[in-house]
């Protein structure tokens, strides 16, 4: 599951901002000022992956299931990620 996320991911970010990048281990780049934040990995609201940046290295989130304690309770069918740009 975490290697599909990571593709579905990576595949996304071609359509993703540039802030952020993948190397070619598929590993997420945040340089500069993208560290320490996060992103959609696609156009807000056309995606559920998120792309959380810890210092200059992203990992790869499912909002899906990342929402899946709020109410109602359980994996949702899709919670697409909302990005709002300066």
């Amino acid at each position: 599951m975490k290697t599909t996320l990571t593709l579905l991911a990576a595949s996304a970010l071609s359509l993703a901002h540039a802030q952020v990048t993948v190397n070619g281990t598929t590993a997420f780049q945040c340089p500069g000022a993208a560290a320490g934040k996060n992103f959609c990995a696609a156009a807000s609201l056309t995606s559920n992956i998120i792309i959380r940046c810890a210092g200059t290295v992203g990992q790869p989130g499912n909002c899906d299931d990342n929402l899946a304690g709020v109410p109602p309770v359980g994996v949702k069918d899709f919670a697409p990620c909302t990005c709002l740009r300066p």
